[in-house]
């Protein structure tokens, strides 16, 4: 029988978290250059980490989702989620994080100027 401890379980997940912030920042250089340039790697990076973090606290967890979060932090503010009906959407616990983000998403593009079909790709 296989035995995982501890602390390569925390291995793995470091490694985990590490990938997908090189995935985020991948696809964000993509979406949007110059403002990756002007902010850096180091910047981009612990802004990824906070958006993940920020999205958690509201229930979004599943990676596609916490990159939909990462990707309004950069088309609106890093502090979108401040603003009142985004809030309420995601403070909603009649919705899961995907729910949650569905709703965001939609809102972002009717009424505040996100262009449609701008999300990051699903993996």
């Amino acid at each position: 029988m296989l035995t995982i401890r501890k602390e390569q379980m925390e291995v793995f997940d470091n490694y985990m978290l590490s990938r997908f912030e090189s995935n985020v920042l991948a696809d964000l250089k993509r979406t949007f250059p110059a403002k990756c340039e002007e902010q850096g790697d180091e910047a981009a990076r612990a802004a990824i980490h906070d958006g993940i973090q920020r999205a958690a606290g509201y229930g979004v967890a599943i990676e596609y989702d916490v990159e939909r979060f990462v990707f309004l932090m950069y088309f609106l503010e890093p502090a979108f989620d401040r603003e009142p009906r985004i809030k309420g959407i995601l403070s909603d616990p009649a919705f899961d994080g995907r729910g949650k983000m569905d709703r965001v998403c939609a809102l972002a593009e009717e009424e505040l100027g996100v262009p449609k079909g701008k999300w990051p790709r699903t993996r």
